[in-house]
């Protein structure tokens, strides 16, 4: 995190472009400092949201990407920067480490028409994490059965394992989501049947949490 002012420079170059739309910065002489929000209030001023500089580069190239608005759930942002970039439908934000998609962060977050874009849009319906989740395990451990639906429709795999060998009916079924493990169970019989490294089926951690 950048914590102290510094006169802008070359090595400053990314920090502006990355920080100048956002808002985060005004121009003083020979330096850029932090407003602390989009509405163009003057530092100190500010009555809507926190002052200084709170978020990383990193942090703030994520909230410029495609996977923050698919989180937000704002379906026309998400559809005017898939047309100006398609390729964004399968980049996690930041620098492509993590896995993740703008699917994830939809199907995560219950936002049924993002994830319908999503997947007109060619957005790999298995796609997987640095852990190896995928949307569908996120949107069962959300609890969003139409997402689930919507997912398996588009040829999802029901069975599929994460590194900790969870299926997303094992994510369903750590948070009591009964719907969602009834959808599952009814979509993938043999995915009833998968052990994960803890020796557990989804069945025994249901049995757990509702105990």
């Amino acid at each position: 995190l950048f914590r102290t002012l510094a006169p802008v420079n070359q090595s400053c170059s990314r920090c502006i472009r990355l920080m100048q739309p956002t808002g985060l910065f005004f121009k003083s002489p020979g330096q850029w400092q932090a407003t602390g929000c989009d509405q163009g209030c003057e530092p100190g001023q500010c009555t809507h949201a926190p002052t200084g500089l709170e978020q990383s580069l990193e942090e703030v190239e994520f909230a410029r990407s495609a996977c923050s608005v698919a989180q937000t759930g704002d379906v026309s942002k998400l559809e005017r920067m898939l047309e100006r970039n398609p390729s964004v439908v399968h980049t996690d934000g930041v620098d492509g480490r993590t896995g993740y998609t703008p699917l994830h962060y939809a199907a995560r977050a219950g936002h049924n028409e993002c994830v319908s874009l999503l997947l007109r849009k060619g957005a790999r319906v298995d796609a997987r994490t640095s852990g190896g989740a995928t949307p569908l395990m996120r949107a069962a451990f959300g609890g969003h059965g139409a997402i689930c639906t919507m997912l398996l429709r588009a040829g999802a795999a029901a069975d599929a394992q994460d590194s900790d060998g969870d299926t997303a009916l094992h994510k369903a079924a750590s948070q009591q989501q009964t719907d969602v493990v009834t959808l599952l169970e009814r979509a993938c019989p043999a995915a009833c049947k998968v052990v994960n490294r803890r020796d557990k089926l989804a069945s025994d951690l249901l049995s757990t949490a509702t105990s």
